[in-house]
């Protein structure tokens, strides 16, 4: 099965108020674009399908870009 999520102009997605907070500064923007967003740490992770394993990426209310590797007790890869 495949999810395809489009739009003809930016797509908004995110945690909290900021998606549509976002979306409201940005009404008049006629680009295409993606804006993932949260009010908090933002995660991107890979090999979820075994949770245990997962390792990714975390993007912090600092702009830090932090690797993340699961289960491990401070969380850096």
């Amino acid at each position: 099965m495949n999810l395809v999520i489009r739009s003809a102009g930016n797509v908004f997605i995110g945690g909290g108020e900021s998606p549509n907070n976002l979306y409201a500064t940005l009404t008049t923007s006629t680009g295409e674009n993606l804006y993932c967003t949260a009010d908090g740490t933002i995660y991107l992770e890979a090999n979820g399908n075994t949770v245990a394993n997962r390792i990714g990426i975390a993007i912090n209310t600092s702009g830090a870009i932090i690797p993340v590797k699961a289960e491990a007790a401070n969380n850096n890869a």
